[in-house]
């Protein structure tokens, strides 16, 4: 029987813990470091070694390729040199998402114009999901399978992302799920099923999502002027607000279906920027004609 050689070995452990785009990422982090070792013909690994070589890195690119080398090193046992790899600050002050607080984000769901807009937004922010998990929810329980029950709330998810544990048993808010019932009533027909997809288009097949993004930028992008990026900022909105609140990191990793603490940290920096000044991380939406509605609205939640 061939044995696998080591790097084999390294890259199937980074994929039972990583998500595919960041094993891709580690397993060229690490190969690039081991090459440069190589060439400058180092043996005794030391922390100043590990900093010499991010030093001939792009200042955004250190801290992926430090997380790498430390995964690399805690991999082969090397526990105590792991820990002292320096990771650079940068890691956690990177370009923040986009993101709407909350007070905003429900004024724009009852403004929204259409029951469906109503109903994606307000299913998207409060289950914090990414656009492919959206569309492919069911309207009734079934096994193994992501739905929302629109009698009780209780949502079924699978996040697409998550190495482990990938289903999550959660509850849409009575906030959520009051749009989300509005819209049922305003699609269903007279021979109409609840076995049927939750988001559909008019002629009664599944939204993909090219719909829903479509649906989501008409209006946001091209009729209110917000740049918002895509669906992408529903996530980050949830995500950040529940930073806001004063949630803990594991609780809002659990919630986002994070493998691990890691990614949720960008959400409490960027959390704690806007309670520091939060009229001015609303800054950019002064291009948008929301922004006067938008400053009024954060206004009346500074007072109470």
């Amino acid at each position: 029987m061939v044995q696998p050689d080591k790097g084999d070995l390294f890259r199937r452990y980074l994929t039972a813990q990583y998500r595919p785009a960041t094993v891709v990422t580690y397993t060229y982090a690490y190969t690039n470091f081991l090459h440069w070792k190589q060439e400058n013909r180092v043996e005794n690994l030391t922390p100043a070694d590990v900093m010499n070589y991010l030093e001939t890195l792009p200042e955004s690119a250190r801290a992926v390729h430090a997380y790498a080398i430390k995964a690399y090193l805690e991999f082969y046992g090397k526990h105590d040199l792991a820990s002292k790899v320096p990771v650079p600050r940068a890691s956690y002050s990177m370009k923040l998402p986009t993101w709407i607080p909350e007070p905003v984000l429900m004024w724009l769901v009852r403004e929204a114009p259409r029951p469906v807009i109503k109903a994606i937004l307000a299913v998207g922010y409060d289950l914090a999901l990414r656009l492919n998990e959206l569309v492919i929810l069911n309207r009734v329980p079934r096994p193994d399978t992501p739905y929302i029950d629109l009698e009780t709330g209780e949502a079924n998810i699978y996040r697409e992302k998550t190495k482990r544990y990938p289903w999550q048993q959660m509850q849409l808010s009575e906030w959520a799920l009051k749009y989300l019932r509005a819209y049922r009533d305003f699609v269903r027909s007279d021979d109409a099923s609840n076995e049927k997809p939750l988001f559909v288009t008019l002629t009664g097949r599944r939204v993909n999502a090219s719909d829903v993004e479509y649906h989501f930028k008409n209006w946001l992008e091209k009729d209110l002027g917000l740049d918002t990026g895509g669906f992408k900022i529903l996530r980050h909105s949830k995500l950040t607000w529940m930073a806001v609140e004063g949630k803990e990191l594991v609780e809002i990793a659990k919630y986002a279906g994070h493998s691990t603490p890691n990614p949720t940290l960008i959400y409490i920096h960027a959390a704690s920027q806007f309670r520091k000044n939060p009229l001015a991380y609303i800054d950019w939406m002064k291009s948008s004609t929301i922004y006067d509605d938008a400053k009024e609205i954060i206004l009346k939640w500074q007072a109470g």
